[in-house]
This record gives C-alpha cells, sequence and structure tokens, in this order.
C-alpha cells in the first residue's frame, strides 16, 4: 500500500489535519459514502504502526465476506484521493477569511440578494482591516472585493458614481506587486541557473513607479527596491530597502517574506565577498532579525547551506560565542537526515578559530562524508587546522592526499571548483615554506593570491601571508 499515492498523501498530513479529514469525511455535504471513512482509518492506523501490507489486506478490512476486486479497490483509492484534494482546497479557502468574503460577495451580488448586500460588505471591510498578511494575495482578494461591489452599486442605482477607480487601482496594484515578485524569482534562479526569461512591461513598471512611487503600499516600494537591485546591483538601494523590510515585512505572508529576505540576504553576502567588510555587520544583523522572525524554518526545517553560511559569517565577525549559542539552540532544527553530520562540521569550523586543532579533528573524524561539500569543506578545514597548528610534516602529507583526492574525483566536482581547491593547495605549500625573512617572495605571492580569481578561502590565505609579512 505504501507505493500507492493515496497512502503517500494521506501518510503527508500531520495529526491536526488528519482530525480535521476525518470530520470532513463524515460530513455527507462532503462524502456520502462510510467506505470513505474506513479507508482513510485504516491507512491513518498503518502509518502510526509504519507497517506495510497488501491491497488485498486493507480490502479484507474494507469490504467484509467479498473476494477481493483490484478494479473496486482502485475505484475505492481513487475517489478517497479525490476527497483528499478536495479537503486541502478547502482547508486553503478556509484559511483566508478575506477571500471568503470575496466569494460571499461574488455569490450575494451574482443572485441579486439585495437584503445581504450591506451586511456582506460590513464583513469584507472589516476582515480587510483586520488583516495582518497583506502580501500579494491581499492585494488580489481587495480588487475582486471592489469588483463585486461594483456589481452591487449597478444593481442599486445605475445613475451613482460607480468603484471603476477603486477597482482599477487595486487590480494595478495586484498587477504591479506580482509582475515584480515574479521577476525577483526570475532573476534569483537565473543567479544560479542559466536561464532566459522573457517578462514583458519590467522596464515600464520600474519606470513608473520612479514618477509613482506608492508610498501608501510599501509592499511595491520593497519589491521595487528588491528588483532594482538584481538589475543594478547597486547598494545605494539598500538603506531604504532595509528601513523598509524592517518595518514592514510582516505585511508579507512567510512565504513571500522568505523570498525577499533571500533576495537581499544574497545580496549582502554577495558584496561582502567583495572586500566590503561594511555589509558583512549588516549581513549578521539580517540574519539575527530572520531568525527572530522564523522566515528560515519550513517544515522541512533549517536549509543546512543557510546553516553553514550564517556561521561562517558569525565567524568572520569574531562572534564565537554567539555562534556557539547559534549552533546548540538552532542545530536542532535542521532536517533529521544530516543533523550531526551538519553539527559537526559547523561545531569544527568553530573550533578552527578558536584555534583548538585538536577538537577540530576529532570532530571532522565523526563525520560521514556522503556529500561531496561536506567532504570538500571538511578538507579545506583540515588543511587550515594543519597549517595553523605548525604541523609541517602532516600538512605536506594531507595536501598531497587531497590533491590526489580532486585529481581522482575529476568526473564528480566541477571544473572551477576543484581548480579552487588546486589553487588553495598550491598556495598553502608554497606559504608553509617561506619564512619571514623572504618579504619580496611574500609580496610576490600575496599579488598572486589577490588578482587569482579560481582561489578557495582566498581570505584566510591573504591573512597568512599578512602575518608572515609583520
Amino acid at each position: 500500500m505504501k507505493s500507492t499515492k493515496v497512502y503517500q498523501v494521506i501518510s503527508a498530513l500531520n495529526g491536526n489535519e488528519r482530525k480535521s479529514f476525518l470530520k470532513f469525511l463524515h460530513s455527507p455535504y462532503f462524502n456520502k459514502t462510510t467506505a470513505m471513512t474506513t479507508l482513510a482509518e485504516v491507512l491513518f492506523s498503518l502509518d502510526a504502526k509504519q507497517v506495510d501490507v497488501s491491497k488485498e489486506q486493507v480490502w479484507d478490512l474494507l469490504v467484509e465476506n467479498r473476494k477481493y476486486n483490484d478494479t473496486r479497490f482502485r475505484k475505492y483509492c481513487s475517489d478517497l484521493l479525490k476527497l483528499v484534494e478536495r479537503f486541502l482546497a478547502q482547508q486553503e479557502f478556509d484559511s483566508n477569511p478575506l477571500r471568503n468574503a470575496a466569494y460571499l460577495l461574488k455569490s450575494v451580488s451574482t443572485r441579486r440578494f439585495q437584503n445581504l448586500y450591506n451586511s456582506s460588505l460590513r464583513t469584507a471591510r472589516r476582515l480587510k482591516d483586520l488583516e495582518d498578511a497583506q502580501g500579494i494575495d491581499f492585494l488580489h482578494d481587495l480588487y475582486q472585493i471592489e469588483r463585486y461591489h461594483q456589481v452591487i452599486l449597478e444593481d442599486d442605482d445605475r445613475a451613482q458614481k460607480l468603484n471603476v477607480d477603486r477597482i482599477i487601482e487595486n487590480l494595478d496594484k495586484f498587477y504591479i506587486a506580482q509582475k515584480l515578485m515574479s521577476y525577483m524569482t526570475a532573476m534569483s534562479q537565473k543567479r544560479i541557473v542559466d536561464l532566459e526569461y522573457d517578462l514583458l512591461f519590467i522596464d515600464e513598471i520600474l519606470k513608473h513607479i520612479e514618477d509613482n512611487p506608492y508610498p501608501d503600499t510599501p509592499q511595491i516600494r520593497i519589491l521595487y527596491l528588491v528588483a532594482k537591485l538584481y538589475q543594478t546591483n547597486d547598494s545605494q538601494y539598500f538603506p531604504e530597502l532595509k528601513l523598509l523590510l524592517l518595518s514592514n515585512i510582516n505585511l508579507f505572508p512567510p512565504s513571500e517574506a522568505n523570498k525577499i529576505f533571500r533576495s537581499t540576504l544574497n545580496f549582502l553576502i554577495g558584496w561582502s565577498n567583495e572586500g566590503r567588510t561594511e555589509y558583512l555587520r549588516e549581513l549578521f544583523e539580517f540574519y539575527n532579525y530572520v531568525l527572530a522572525q522564523d522566515f528560515f524554518f519550513l517544515e522541512d526545517g533549517f536549509n543546512p547551506w543557510i546553516f553553514k553560511t550564517i556561521v561562517h559569517v558569525a565567524l568572520r565577525l569574531k562572534e564565537y560565542s554567539w555562534c556557539e549559542n547559534f549552533i546548540q539552540d538552532f542545530g536542532t532544527r535542521l532536517p533529521k537526515e544530516g543533523r550531526e553530520n551538519a553539527i559537526r562540521f559547523n561545531t569544527a569550523r568553530l573550533r578552527l578559530y578558536q584555534k583548538k586543532y585538536g577538537e577540530v579533528i576529532s570532530l571532522l573524524s565523526r563525520v560521514e562524508f556522503d556529500d561531496f561539500s561536506y567532504n570538500l569543506g571538511a578538507k579545506a578545514i583540515l588543511l587550515a587546522t594543519y597549517y595553523e597548528s605548525d604541523e609541517v610534516e602532516a600538512l605536506f602529507s594531507f595536501l598531497d592526499s587531497f590533491k590526489a583526492f580532486l585529481r581522482r574525483n575529476t568526473a564528480k566536482i566541477p571544473e572551477k571548483r576543484r581548480e579552487n581547491y588546486l589553487n588553495l593547495i598550491k598556495y598553502t605549500r608554497a606559504l608553509s615554506k617561506l619564512s619571514r625573512r623572504n618579504k619580496n617572495k611574500l609580496l610576490e605571492i600575496k599579488e598572486e593570491i589577490t588578482n587569482k580569481s579560481n582561489l578557495g578561502d582566498k581570505r584566510w590565505l591573504l591573512e597568512k601571508v599578512e602575518e608572515k609579512l609583520n
């Protein structure tokens, strides 16, 4: 049964959703057969016991004293899956009272229930004022409410002025906000994958907002500033974006807020990696804020790569105590699979910065290297550990084995990334052979490292050169 689609969907429901779904099934409005309720209860029970059984065994629990009928059983499963889909849609509908009110207005206006006009309008306006999350869907709901209000006005008095201006205003705000959000999503993906999107009117929309800044709609202003960052990579837009984000981000539902913050953080990461150190502290402060807001915590847990980036930023700022607390407090929110690996790996990085080299080697010896990123990252940490602890023989031996590993796995490691690590090995070996007396050679290596584009841990290497020069 575990291989069936209905079981996979049913088992993904959480405890509260399962209770609600059973109530849904007991409603004759939605479900008219007891077999659906029985099948759902059987599947919930199987999932709770973590056992798998055959279709025939489920059939015997579902239909007593009848020979197994595969066509009939498939129909039962198909019908239950349709009910699950309808339940999920209903849950989504019920979670948005304002949209509910908009659909009520639609029904009332279409049916010409004049005695419900005023009350349904009051309800929609009251819910609009109570709504906390005022993201793109909210702007669309406002448009829908005004649209159905127009039908009521037309029915009430054809001579009075209609609300066409409010319809157009809300439609424009929704369209502009959605267009900017789509642009942000496309540009974010394009930074990772070389894809092209044909997005009409983006330049016209940005020019329109420059001329009409929408001071009463911070959602649009925020999305506009993010779009300008993608278009120009100019940090002049950041101060206003920061101010608006910190004071208005709660207007957006969590999924939209997450996207906006991720885009902003990516620019801060890029600028700080370019050596603009003032943005490193900004990045750290932003991470503190978004951690408090839970923007990074989705149902699958804390993203391990964001976790790793936060640790890296804290270490660069020498926020060691904060970093220790972060790993302890938020490590438990990493996905269960790979959690211990991530905690040990990031703790090892912290110990390296704290110069506790023995603990670094002990921690990394317990990291499982199923993931190439962890493997390469751990090797870079070990390289730095052997160098920092003056274990010259161990360092040279490790550099040889690391280089052999890179050449042995050419097909598995992207060329640019492999070159980064080969250059790291090259310059670490060269530095370890030079003393403070070799000033000219050190200056020569410093210039090479500075001008090298494909080089892992460039900042660390430059720090080591400076230590020998000073």
